[in-house]
């Protein structure tokens, strides 16, 4: 398998013991976010570590701009008072 790249096909919602759903999984345009905690801090990074979005979400429904994001893999992290957890998207332009 040497010099061959495997692309994943599908990726489903997260979900989360009922305190966050994220959708849809690959994601284009806009990553839906919704909560079941008065706050959550959230942060996306791209395969290179760098921060392409941090925001606190304090509505039960929040939407995400993807528009200035190119395509590929990034992570999520999930901060709230029950912890930190951590997700992968694909976003596909």
């Amino acid at each position: 398998m040497r010099g061959k790249v495997v692309l994943p096909t599908h990726f489903s919602e997260i979900k989360n013991e009922g305190s966050v759903n994220i959708f849809p999984n690959p994601a284009s345009g806009y990553l839906t976010v919704e909560i079941n905690e008065p706050e959550m801090q959230l942060k996306i990074f791209n395969t290179l570590g760098q921060t392409m979005y941090s925001g606190t979400l304090r509505e039960e429904k929040n939407f995400i701009d993807l528009s200035a994001f190119a395509s590929g893999m990034y992570f999520i992290k999930q901060k709230s008072y029950s912890g930190a957890i951590f997700h992968k998207i694909l976003i596909v332009q």
